[in-house]
């Protein structure tokens, strides 16, 4: 076995730091390769609902201080379910490596 072999089924298999590579052509496995790539999470669920979901997308809201002014809403305005989603989408950036 050479050390290119080595390195390459290194590669191909992925670690524990970084997501799963992809060579060209091989786009096919991209789906195979998240799913078993989050299975090293405990919020695996989670990751994956954001991943297909997309992310979570502020929106305009009532502003209670401000008599009924609008306000572009805000981390701590989201309620539980919200929150969750949102840290899903920053902790799925992350992963990727783009945040």
């Amino acid at each position: 076995m050479s050390i290119y072999n080595s390195q390459h089924d290194a590669l191909a298999v992925g670690s524990d730091a970084r997501s799963p590579i992809l060579y060209g052509g091989n786009y096919v496995q991209l789906p195979l390769n998240f799913m078993n790539y989050f299975m090293g999470y405990k919020e695996r669920r989670l990751l994956l609902k954001s991943l297909k979901e997309g992310p979570y997308v502020f929106r305009e809201i009532l502003d209670p201080t401000n008599e009924g002014k609008i306000k572009m809403q805000e981390e701590e305005d989201l309620n539980d379910k919200e929150l969750t989603h949102y840290e899903a989408d920053i902790k799925l950036l992350k992963i990727c490596g783009m945040h």
